[in-house]
């Protein structure tokens, strides 16, 4: 609250400078912490003023009677007791004109004191009180701490700001909290577990003014992290069905990230027509903290795992968990296994009975290859995926190629991983000699094959390597085939095959737009920078396209050569661009049985229906038995009647609903088959889908009853026999 205050003079003076008036000060209160001193009307204008370290010279006005001054206190943080200002006009009886002081006596009064009022309070500050990070459902306590502690119970106002939607009703907005006399307050916030997945948050607890001060510490945070979040698992392999004596490991991926520490245990929900133990078992591969993923009782009734945000990279963990398929030498019917992890897509491993014998052989006769190729890819097929490795005995005969020099040969293991095709690996040897194309043989051993395996159509093949060395002038491009992601870049390199006769310049042109080529153009020389010995880097960019769905795209840059006698000369590399775009998995309705057997008027018999896919809005699935007379069907929670209608939304549509089928009880003594059909509404994505159906056998409890006599009237006189109808019409 500032203060004005006036200096008199007893009347104006009339000299060719202004004159300074003497105030000395003195006092509790500090001149640059607690007050500052203005002068309003001096000969400099408002605010103009002259410090000194004990007296202020104030500037007074040559034309002036009165000239107004302001004692302005400042406001700090600091706790204090009250504080004074003295301020007193000195005496200056002789005149300095070479200062510009004003010769006068003072009056009465000439001195004023001022009372400066401490409006500080305690110091509050506010601290979270546990972990940094906390899941929802937990409560976040903060910790409030005034300096120097009140005398009495301080009422501190502080706002609770929640990021999503975490608090609990009444937790957020505006909170008081009493500092005891202690100094120290306590803040608890609590939040809901509210089974929704969405976003992690923040709960941030900030202090608002009041009857005290702020110190560094004016608001605190705690994370909260959402543990609703669903699981999927994956094969690593691509193999769809497992033979016995297969098996393969899979990914665990998680719907969202983990927040920062966070830990989350997913169970792992186990079915099929398999049983375990006897037709396959689960193993845990690895139960490392580090690694992402532990296992929890991977060989019991209720399995699950714990994951780990700190060590988990992209939301994905590789490996914990592998299927075996046991090879038990019975013949028997394929069955499957089904795995869900936490909530989310059913995965169904189907799993095939081994075969007795298999033939083994090469999908055709011959294969080539370019020398620059780095591999020879030939094909081996099975005619039924073996339950066990076949290790191939392949001989390999040089024609024109040569072993060692040419191409290597390798050990050959046909995987059982239920697969019917396996891709060799034969390593190619690239020179720089020309030789022309050469070739190789190879076959399969039948006399070193393990029992059941026998030779097909192709039990040999010949493979070329086709020569990329030229005889004359000619582009050496390598690789001649280059794979870039979509929005990303790849390389090949550029040289000349020869020495030219002069500067060569090398063109490159794409037929797509959407690929591109930096440099354009390369420069060869004979000698110097630039050798046309050296290879030269070219680097292709893909563009980001979102409009073709997931397609890949292919582009050949065309490579033309000119001057130093390469003039003519073209090459061609393929590029093959991967699409990052991902096609969503297609709608479709399952249902868990296509057949019930059920007993007149006895127990009834139930399935499920669940979705494939998730919709893009409510789906119903109506069930219709076309005999309700036979056959009713009701929902959970409904009534036996001719049709029942489930519905599934887009939060619930991987959620498995239930259908009861009761037989009813009729007087004839006729056995029934009613069929409960399935329609699909045409909402959220899923119009023109269908659903299987359901037959029901109904076993009749009625025994047919004959009639001891027949009446000879009713016999016709011109056949031999006649013809016995009970009373049910048989």
């Amino acid at each position: 609250a500032p203060v004005e205050f006036a200096l008199d003079v007893s009347a104006p003076y009339f000299t060719p400078m202004h004159g300074y008036a003497h105030l000395k000060r003195s006092g509790s209160a500090n001149r640059y912490r607690d007050y500052r001193l203005e002068v309003l009307n001096g000969p400099n204008g408002p605010g103009w003023r002259a410090l000194h370290p004990v007296t202020t010279l104030v500037g007074v006005p040559r034309d002036r009677a009165r000239f107004r001054l302001r004692l302005v206190p400042l406001m700090d943080s600091l706790p204090e007791r009250d504080e004074t200002v003295t301020l007193t006009l000195l005496h200056q009886p002789q005149l300095h004109r070479d200062r510009g002081d004003l010769p006068y006596t003072r009056g009465t009064p000439h001195t004023v004191t001022f009372t400066l009022t401490s409006a500080d309070g305690p110091t509050v500050t506010i601290a979270r009180d546990g972990a940094a990070r906390m899941d929802e459902g937990g409560t976040a306590r903060f910790t409030l701490t005034a300096t120097p502690a009140p005398a009495a119970p301080l009422p501190v106002s502080v706002e609770v700001t929640d990021s999503g939607t975490f608090a609990k009703s009444g937790q957020s907005g505006v909170r008081e909290v009493t500092v005891g006399t202690d100094g120290t307050g306590t803040l608890t916030v609590a939040t809901t577990d509210d089974n929704t997945a969405e976003p992690h948050g923040t709960l941030t607890a900030a202090l608002r003014s009041g009857a005290y001060n702020f110190g560094a510490e004016r608001e605190a945070s705690v994370r909260v992290s959402d543990d609703d979040i669903t699981g999927e698992l994956a094969p690593i392999s691509n193999a769809t069905t497992l033979p016995e004596g297969a098996g393969t490991v899979f990914v665990l991926a998680l719907a969202k990230d983990l927040d920062g520490d966070q830990t989350l245990t997913l169970p792992l929900v186990v079915g099929g027509t398999a049983t375990r133990g006897t037709d396959y078992r689960l193993v845990c591969v690895e139960s490392n903290p580090a690694g992402g993923a532990t296992c929890n009782g991977i060989d019991g009734a209720s399995p699950s795992f714990t994951f780990h945000g700190a060590h988990i990279p992209y939301s994905r963990v590789n490996g914990p968990l592998r299927i075996e398929v046991i090879e038990d030498h019975t013949a028997e019917s394929d069955e499957t296994v089904t795995l869900r992890l936490g909530g989310g897509r059913v995965l169904t491993i189907p799993l095939r009975d081994a075969p007795s014998s298999v033939t083994l052989t090469f999908t055709r006769g011959t294969y080539s290859y370019r020398e620059d190729s780095t591999w020879a890819r030939p094909i081996l097929r099975v005619d039924a995926a073996p339950g066990r490795d076949i290790t191939v005995p392949l001989v390999f005969t040089d024609l024109t190629a040569t072993a060692g020099a040419d191409y290597e040969v390798p050990t050959v293991t046909f995987p059982a991983t239920g697969q019917t095709t396996y891709q060799l690996g034969i390593p190619l040897i690239d020179d720089t000699a020309y030789e022309g194309d050469e070739t190789f043989r190879m076959a399969i051993d039948a006399s070193r094959l393990p029992a059941g395996v026998t030779v097909g159509t192709h039990g040999e093949a010949v493979v070329t390597i086709e020569d990329d060395d030229p005889a004359g002038p000619a582009l050496w491009l390598a690789p001649s085939t280059v794979t870039v992601d979509e929005g990303l870049t790849g390389t090949y390199t550029v040289r000349l095959a020869t020495e030219p006769t002069g500067a060569v310049t090398v063109a490159v042109a794409s037929d797509n737009a959407d690929v591109t080529t930096s440099p354009a153009q390369l420069t060869f020389a004979r000698t110097g920078a630039n050798l046309w010995s050296a290879p030269q880097t070219v680097t292709v960019s893909a563009a980001q396209d979102t409009g073709d769905g997931a397609a890949d795209d292919t582009a050949a840059l065309t490579h033309t050569a000119s001057g130093g006698g390469y003039a003519g000369i073209t090459g061609t590399v393929a590029v093959a661009v991967a699409d990052d775009d991902t096609t969503a998995a297609p709608p479709g309705v399952t249902v868990s049985a296509t057949s019930l057997s059920l007993a007149e008027g006895g127990a009834a018999g139930s399935y499920t229906v669940v979705l494939d896919a998730a919709p893009s809005a409510n789906v119903t699935v109506t069930a219709t038995s076309d005999d309700a007379d036979a056959v009713r069907v009701h929902a959970s929670g409904g009534t036996p009647g001719a049709s029942a209608t489930l519905t599934f939304t887009p939060a619930t549509w991987s959620q498995t609903q239930t259908l009861t089928v009761t037989p009813q009880q009729d007087a004839d003594a006729d056995d029934e088959t009613v069929t409960i059909a399935h329609a699909v509404s045409n909402t959220g994505g899923y119009a023109n889908v269908s659903a299987a159906s359901v037959a029901v056998a109904v076993d009749d409890d009625e025994t047919p009853t004959v009639p001891s006599a027949c009446d000879p009237d009713d016999v016709r006189s011109d056949v031999e026999g006649y013809v016995l109808e009970t009373q049910h019409g048989e």
